[in-house]
């Protein structure tokens, strides 16, 4: 299952992700899962891959892949709203409250580190 395990998720973020999946498995036949489990274990294991698996591995494989990832983040316009819209919300507010010297505590700096999913869109 691709949906976040975030403890606080957005509800119109998880109802925008859902529709993207959805979308995405109609689109894919809903094939990806279980190959990516069937290929996996002649990977993993360093072991050559069977003649058969030329014909998916690595395309559409990793296109596959890719879109799957996508989708799951950035599948929408509304997704992508939702996902940046909680970090740029509470930079406001931390700029905000230092303006007003009410920032507590009180700090010159915060450093963030995520991924940009966005990027992908």
């Amino acid at each position: 299952e691709m949906l976040p395990t975030v403890s606080k998720v957005c509800p119109r973020f998880t109802k925008a992700q859902i529709r993207s999946l959805l979308e995405f498995d109609k689109q894919n036949n809903s094939t990806l899962t279980a190959l990516v489990e069937y290929i996996s274990p002649f990977t993993d294991a360093g072991l050559p891959l069977p003649d058969w698996a030329n014909k998916v591995y690595p395309e559409p494989l990793i296109t596959l892949g890719t879109k799957s990832a996508k989708t799951n983040c950035a599948g929408s316009v509304d997704q992508i709203r939702y996902l940046e819209g909680e970090l740029f919300q509470e930079i406001l507010v931390l700029m905000q409250s230092k303006a007003n010297n009410t920032l507590s505590p009180d700090r010159r700096m915060y450093y963030y580190s995520a991924h940009d999913y966005t990027i992908m869109a």
